[in-house]
């Protein structure tokens, strides 16, 4: 259960609304019954912004680690010339 709960965090988009579905799909998975996610959705807007948050802002900080790990190597704009050493 705990490796499916972070495949579907991980996969998850960036786009508001998500969570709701991701939830009843593990609900579902878990044979709990998605009826009780009606108690769920009156809070779900708040927290799905924050989730939102965090998804994008964790994205961006994953593309700042792998800009900073490839370095130079990826620095210059793709030109559509092939770059020669003398």
């Amino acid at each position: 259960m705990a490796a499916t709960i972070v495949g579907v965090s991980i996969g998850a988009p960036a786009t508001p609304g998500v969570g709701i579905v991701l939830l009843a799909t593990i609900l579902q998975g878990a044979g709990v019954p998605a009826s009780g996610l009606a108690l769920v959705i009156g809070a779900d807007r708040l927290l799905d912004m924050a989730r939102t948050t965090l998804n994008v802002t964790g994205d961006l900080v994953a593309c700042i680690v792998v800009d900073r790990w490839l370095g130079a190597s990826v620095d210059a704009p793709n030109t559509g010339t092939v770059a020669t050493e003398a």
